[in-house]
């Protein structure tokens, strides 16, 4: 799986470089404009990890890559386990520096007079642990994402696969409006949810840290299931 790891992060060396260069500047672009911190860094998080999952699976398809790769010393289940393992730790690592340039930016910030950067921009001690929940849920929309494409991808093919990808979207996007809807199911939850969590719910950053954190660990669950089946789906393709 390490072999996979680093086989992949070399191939993608050059193309994570110049996309980390336009996702920086993107993200100051869109922090200006919406005058915000805090959206500049979810846009900073999300960018690099989310072209990666499709990047590094269109590199498969070049120049026969994916079919010499099984010739080598690494079994299917370790090239699987190695993609998702790589995606993760880039998503860790980018939800990181994220967070690190936006401590550097907000400490320069802090030693320039009042009033030469607008207020938006500077986050106070009652919205410290916003980014940090921010982070988290750009986090957990990557590694769904990357949970719903990737099977697709691995059985059928960077090609093939991203013709299904849309379909499978619109039909998690229908499902997620009808759950959301009056008869869905987080009417419900909220019925039960709310009057147990109405003090926490009242505080926004801790709302925004349950909120956060918990779809966090539902896309870490989705994200190991999907594992678990593109394993399955990779061991029985045919090239």
């Amino acid at each position: 799986m390490k072999t996979m790891i680093v086989s992949d992060f070399i191939t993608m060396k050059n193309a994570m470089v110049q996309l980390a260069s336009i996702n920086l500047v993107c993200a100051v672009f869109i922090g200006a404009v919406s005058q915000s911190a805090l959206v500049a860094t979810g846009a900073l998080a999300i960018m690099v990890p989310f072209m990666y999952v499709f990047s590094i699976s269109a590199y498969d398809e070049m120049n026969g890559w994916e079919r010499f790769r099984l010739t080598l010393p690494i079994d299917r289940r370790q090239v699987v386990l190695g993609r998702y393992a790589g995606i993760a730790l880039l998503t860790v690592a980018c939800g990181i520096a994220a967070l690190a340039l936006l401590a550097v930016f907000e400490f320069v910030a802090g030693m320039l007079p009042a009033g030469t950067l607008p207020e938006e921009l500077l986050i106070g001690p009652a919205e410290a642990l916003m980014p940090v929940s921010a982070v988290a849920l750009i986090a957990a929309i990557v590694l769904a994402v990357a949970a719903f494409t990737l099977p697709l991808i691995m059985k059928f093919g960077m090609t093939k696969g991203t013709r299904i990808v849309p379909i499978v979207m619109v039909l998690l996007v229908a499902g997620g409006i009808y759950l959301c809807g009056d008869a869905g199911v987080f009417d419900a939850a909220e019925q039960v949810l709310l009057p147990m969590l109405g003090g926490v719910l009242a505080d926004p950053a801790l709302a925004s840290m349950l909120l956060g954190g918990g779809l966090l660990v539902v896309s870490l669950a989705l994200f190991a299931a999907s594992a678990a089946l593109s394993i399955r789906l990779y061991e029985g393709r045919q090239f």
